[in-house]
């Protein structure tokens, strides 16, 4: 049996909101995206060894507990494996890991990315619009900022008027 991996919960490091507050582009903003993307990678990188050493992963991720509005909508911590101790949770991580390659991405091309795109671009793996909506709101709460922090928003932005 393999030995635990050292990869650290998502959550365990402190949050960085890289929201400006409306101040438009600031200092505390890029320092606070460049901290996130930080995170990132210290996360991609520290499962890259662990696969390179044969290790089981294991990452903390702050889930959703039922719908909200439907007397759920709170969040619980999830340990999530792999290889997990079973198919869909060995998919969840492979989707996690997906979410989190492609928003460091983002936030380092400074390209924004839909939910939508996420989905279409990797349907077989996701299967469902509503897992890549569930699991990118989920990385959000578990890294401790907005959704459109992580470069990942619900609909396209607007384009400025002229």
């Amino acid at each position: 049996m393999s030995q635990p991996s050292d990869v650290t919960a998502l959550a365990s490091a402190p949050a960085y909101n890289t929201r400006s507050h409306g101040e438009g582009p600031s200092t505390s903003a890029s320092s606070a995206t460049g901290a996130l993307v930080a995170r990132m990678e210290t996360i991609l990188e520290t499962v890259a060894h662990a696969l390179s050493e044969g290790r089981e992963l294991r990452l903390g991720l702050m889930a959703r507990r039922g719908r909200p509005g439907r007397g759920g909508g709170g969040f619980r911590m999830q340990e999530v494996r792999f290889p997990g101790r079973s198919f869909p949770e060995s998919q969840k991580f492979a989707r996690l890991l997906l979410i989190i390659q492609l928003s460091h991405d983002a936030l380092v091309s400074g390209t924004v990315l839909t939910k939508r795109h996420i989905y279409y671009q990797h349907q077989e793996l996701f299967e469902r619009q509503r897992v890549v909506d569930e699991l990118v709101d989920d990385l959000a709460a578990t890294l401790a900022v907005q959704r459109d922090d992580l470069n990942i928003v619900r609909q396209p932005p607007k384009p400025k008027a002229p």
